[in-house]
């Protein structure tokens, strides 16, 4: 063996090795869906501000179902396990009964009913707290199971379900694809050899992007744990052009000569792609954007080093290449798109593409993520119309000194105009301030449900209220309001919000808003808009960068143009299917950027030669966009069987926008750059 054969062998072993010890060091990655991972930073920043003025705790309403009418031993069995929880929560949780509170806050608190028992939980906010509380009810047959007879309601929980569900991501959807590619590819190529070799460079740029985020950030989340697939799938183009390209040259080097310029180009336009999602301004999926931007450049270079060293120490052709591919689908890709069917392809597109947009519902409500037979969205829903809803937006008032009795009097009398106009909208609204306790506490001893006349009397009530509550309501500059209710999606809650704000500039109070479900509300409103303008500038700077790279103007409209009227078609598709904007559905059109762009850098760059054969083309083009996109489109429709709805229309949305993007760059690129004359 030669020397330049054994460093080759060496680098090929090191690589080896770095890939399983990256798996094996991000094998405990855990899955952390914080309350904050969906807020802008502007938000983050004004919730922590709320949390520390307000003292705010984590709050959690739980209905336990009987399937008889509730008795006095029942209620006493609740009391008893309730206690063991409290034992076990080492003081840093608080129970809240019928029993803690004053019959005359039944009104608001409905905590014991015909068939149940519900009890309002402040747990601290430390996340090994909450996560301990979960893990003593589901140990405890007590409780029973989730959306069957314990349903609960509140942040901690929600984050506790979506860490469930996007753990499941890692364990069982990824590898499944994974050992999926594996064996297609094996069965492409019909060599053990070959698929082992192309599929290792895709698992490490995986083992890459798991690494890296467990030793900079040392967790995961919902919208991070698609990092490692999108590393796979890139990495899996690349490998797949640099390799029909080795076939047709017969020799490594000369490909990968052949290949440098639109690999670049690829590297560099992906690169963009993502970075663009920097600028989002919530700050998970700017993390994302800036880590899958440098993983995409590190895990190029890692892919093509490796193809280098089993080339030069085993061989990248296989021996017999009439082994490879039987199926020859050249003759549906010797003729292209006329000028008629790309116009009337467009303004098709356009027009019924600009009306399904229009309606495709933008979907934040959490409840709806998690799978119909689960239960748990109407589990969610009993809570908070039966017992209490969550908290959907606090109202601060802001005063410049402190708050005397004629101040909290006027308060009160926007209070009772708040609660009528909410009532009006739905009955199951509810408003919970510093008045309304006082209010209530002061029933119990005067009969009256009134404030009382001299704030000393006032502050003396207000001692009586439970702890717990009155810290999350102090009396000082800032008057705290807070309205609960059912979850609800960002349409619904706009209506609640225009509300409530005419109300209070009517009587000229200085307000904000603000709260965990408000900062949510606000940020995945905005989300829609910043991430389809992050498409539109990377577009635009990548089109640049094509006229750039070919000196024609007409590329620059040209990679406008088949990025644009796939997007166009796409929301006629996702209409037809229902299918909506959420969380994970936006991030596809900036994703798909980035994958669609690789194949149409390597298109035009075989196109701009004038001694090129059609089985050149085919051969070193049209088979691996064509394998790619269809192998890619394929995986990520395999997202369908996964449950959980924002993972589920993330890979619809992305194997549809992936394939319509691979019709427009076979059928239609080559028709615009050639012209009828070069055809």
């Amino acid at each position: 063996m030669k020397k330049h054969q054994i460093w080759s062998a060496l680098m090929t072993i090191v690589l080896i090795l770095l890939t399983i010890g990256g798996l094996i060091y991000a094998d405990d990655l855990v899955q952390k869906n914080k309350e904050t991972i969906f807020l802008t930073s502007d938000g983050i920043e004004n919730y922590e501000h709320f949390k520390e003025a307000f003292n705010e705790k984590n709050f959690i309403v739980a209905k336990k179902d009987f399937p008889n009418a509730v008795n006095d031993e029942d209620i006493a069995t609740f009391q008893e396990e309730l206690d063991k929880l409290q034992e076990k929560c080492d003081e840093q949780c608080e129970f809240i009964t019928s029993n803690s509170l004053p019959n005359n806050f039944e009104s608001i608190f409905h905590l014991r009913g015909d068939n149940f028992l519900g009890v309002i939980i402040m747990l601290s906010l430390d996340e090994h707290i909450v996560k301990d509380f979960f893990k003593n009810i589901q140990n405890s047959p007590y409780w029973g199971k989730y959306g069957q007879e314990l349903h609960l309601v509140g942040v901690p929980y929600t984050n506790s379900l979506l860490n469930k569900y996007s753990e499941s991501i890692k364990k069982t959807l990824f590898p499944a694809l994974f050992i999926g590619v594996l064996i297609i590819l094996i069965a492409i190529f019909r060599s053990l050899k070959t698929g082992l070799i192309l599929f290792f460079p895709c698992l490490m740029a995986s083992s890459m992007s798991l690494s890296t985020t467990k030793f900079f950030f040392h967790e995961s989340n919902l919208i991070s744990s698609i990092v490692p697939l999108l590393m796979f799938v890139i990495n899996l183009s690349l490998v797949l052009h640099l390799f029909y390209t080795t076939l047709e040259k017969k020799d490594f080097s000369l490909a990968l000569k052949e290949k440098m310029r639109p690999t670049v180009l690829m590297v560099i336009t992906t690169f963009i792609g993502f970075l663009s999602l920097y600028f989002s301004e919530l700050q998970a999926i700017s993390l994302f954007g800036v880590l899958s931007a440098f993983l995409i450049v590190a895990s190029a270079l890692v892919c093509v080093l490796w193809l280098k060293g089993v080339n030069d120490s085993i061989g990248l052709i296989p021996k017999d290449q009439k082994q490879s591919i039987k199926l020859d689908l050249s003759k549906y890709f010797d003729r292209f798109f006329s000028g008629k069917s790309i116009l009337l392809i467009s303004f098709f597109a356009i027009v019924f593409g600009t009306y399904a947009f229009k309606e495709i519902s933008i979907l934040t409500d959490a409840t709806q993520y998690f799978p119909k037979d689960s239960g748990l969205k109407e589990s969610i829903i009993d809570v908070s119309q039966n017992v209490l809803g969550s908290p959907l937006v606090d109202i601060v008032i802001h005063e410049d000194h402190e708050f005397d009795l004629e101040k909290l009097k006027n308060i009160d009398e926007v209070e009772t105009e708040l609660q009528k106009k909410l009532s009006e909208l739905d009955d199951h609204y509810k408003m919970l301030s510093l008045n309304f306790f006082v209010k209530g506490a002061n029933e119990a001893y005067t009969k009256e449900r009134v404030l009382p006349n001299h704030i000393i009397s006032y502050q003396t009530v207000r001692s009586r209220i439970p702890e717990s509550i009155k810290e999350g309501f102090p009396l000082e500059k800032d008057y705290r309001i807070t309205i609960l209710g059912p979850p609800m999606n960002v349409a619904k809650f706009e209506v609640l919000l225009a509300a409530v704000e005419r109300t209070l500039t009517q009587r000229k109070i200085n307000h904000s808003f603000n709260g965990l479900y408000y900062h949510l509300m606000i940020a995945q409103k905005k989300m829609i808009t910043t991430l389809f303008k992050s498409f539109l500038f990377s577009l635009i700077i990548i089109s640049l960068i094509a006229y750039l790279t070919f000196k024609k103007i007409k590329v620059f409209f040209i990679f406008m143009f088949v990025n644009i009227i796939p997007v166009f078609l796409s929301f006629i598709i996702l209409r037809i299917f229902n299918l909506s904007f959420n969380i994970a559905t936006v991030m596809t059109y900036s994703i798909s950027l980035g994958l669609i762009v690789d194949s149409s850098f390597h298109i035009l760059h075989v196109l701009e030669k004038e001694d090129i054969t059609y089985n050149y083309f085919y051969n070193t083009v049209v088979r691996p966009v064509l394998g790619a996109s269809l192998l890619l489109s394929a995986c990520f429709f395999m997202f369908a069987l996964n449950d959980f709805l924002p993972i589920q229309q993330f890979g619809i949305c992305l194997g549809i926008i992936i394939f319509l993007g691979m019709i427009f760059d076979l059928k239609i690129l080559p028709s615009i750059f050639l012209g009828r004359k070069k055809i």
